[in-house]
């Protein structure tokens, strides 16, 4: 048997231990495979938006959100210097933060490298405003249509299985219905 332990949001040094633990209570003969999927998991999500092409690379810092809060300072290194290597090596033009934890790194990151960063926190919140500045509403068709109405039967659960005051009104889509027994 074969296990991938799929450790999204720590450390190498946690993804090991995960995977050691792993291998301790496992069934002799199972292999455990213990990944950080955060590159192959974004380029993937690139590739399946039709932005793979555009992205001049994407590079992880190496450090839990755990780590990040415990030392700022250490975070706000390794993330610049992955920007760095993104600029440097990759030719990248602009660097796309992926981690709400990195909020607040912008200043650091363009003054040292001299390139526009997004925080995806903030220019989620920007496009918020803009749509709702806009007036734009949820489409309402097709998958966003209102659905078909319909009675609700045996509503609330608990009096149709007589364990409230035993009313026998239901609701429905639109207005008061019967209760089918």
């Amino acid at each position: 048997m074969r296990i991938i332990a799929v450790n999204v949001n720590t450390s190498e040094s946690m993804t090991r231990a995960i995977g050691e633990s792993a291998r301790r209570y496992a069934s002799p003969g199972t292999e455990i495979v213990a990944l950080r999927p955060f590159v192959p998991a974004i380029e993937d999500r690139l590739a399946l938006a039709g932005l793979a092409a555009r992205c001049a690379s994407v590079r992880a810092s190496g450090m839990s959100t755990l780590e990040v809060d415990r030392d700022p300072q250490a975070a706000v290194r390794a993330v610049v210097g992955e920007a760095r290597k993104a600029v440097e090596s990759d030719h990248a033009e602009a660097i796309c933060l992926g981690c709400a934890g990195m909020a607040g790194l912008e200043e650091a990151i363009t003054t040292e490298l001299g390139v526009p960063v997004i925080d995806g926190v903030g220019a989620a919140v920007r496009l918020a405003e803009a749509v709702v500045g806009l007036g734009l509403r949820t489409s309402k068709v097709s998958t966003y249509a209102r659905p078909d109405q319909k009675a609700i039967i045996a509503w609330p659960l608990s009096q149709a299985l007589a364990l409230g005051d035993g009313a026998r009104q239901g609701l429905a889509c639109g207005g008061p219905a019967e209760v089918a027994r």
